[in-house]
């Protein structure tokens, strides 16, 4: 799906507001806000166009060679037990 693709099903009208902004930076992030909305009520097609939505922003930022970092967690176990 392009960005002007829209989902099967759905309407979206010249008066609904879409923006895009950075709403916050954190110590290994910029968070980026999309917001739009459609006429379509369908908890599935919301899901599906969340999806999309985030499979072309991945797209996108790959065929400009660049990268998204994930979060990541790293957990250190000790053995904890006696040595003789």
């Amino acid at each position: 799906m392009t960005a002007t693709q829209k989902p099967q099903g759905g309407v979206q009208t010249a008066d609904a507001p879409r923006y895009v902004a950075i709403s916050g930076l954190s110590t290994f992030s910029a968070d980026i806000l999309f917001y739009a909305r459609t006429r379509q009520s369908d908890y599935a097609f919301w899901l599906a166009t969340q999806e999309n939505l985030s499979l072309e922003i991945l797209r996108v930022t790959e065929e400009v060679g660049c990268s998204l970092a994930y979060p990541t967690q790293s957990i250190q176990i000790d053995d904890l037990s006696e040595s003789s």
